[in-house]
């Protein structure tokens, strides 16, 4: 994801400090602000989001805390984000679908699938 897309999500949220480089690309920003502005819900002091990125064409969020009452309730919200990226073209943030091609997975949006495929 772009430094300045990054950039913005740590402004807005204390607990977006990712340890690495948000491994994936900015069609997902929508997504990712919208599982912050989800977490922000609850009071998750210490906790940090450890790592965001694409993996089998889909976004994997590294969250660490120590809310045992709220593990659940996280969890859920997570796996919600998780599965809807699978529906959401990385690139460009449109409607997506996951494809495979040569045992590469990737969310792509039609326009975006034939400008990147060779």
């Amino acid at each position: 994801m772009s430094p300045d897309k990054v950039e913005s999500l740590e402004r807005r949220y204390e607990f977006f400090r990712p340890s690495s480089a948000v491994k994936c690309k900015d069609g997902w920003y929508k997504l990712i602000d919208e599982l912050c502005g989800l977490l922000a819900n609850y009071d998750l002091k210490g906790a940090k989001i450890d790592s965001l990125e694409e993996k089998y064409g889909g976004l994997h969020v590294g969250l660490s805390f120590n809310h045992e009452e709220l593990e659940g309730d996280v969890a859920e919200i997570i796996n919600c984000i998780e599965t809807k990226s699978f529906m959401i073209c990385e690139e460009c943030g449109s409607k997506g679908q996951l494809k495979e091609k040569h045992g590469v997975y990737k969310t792509l949006c039609d326009i975006c699938r034939l400008i990147l495929t060779p």
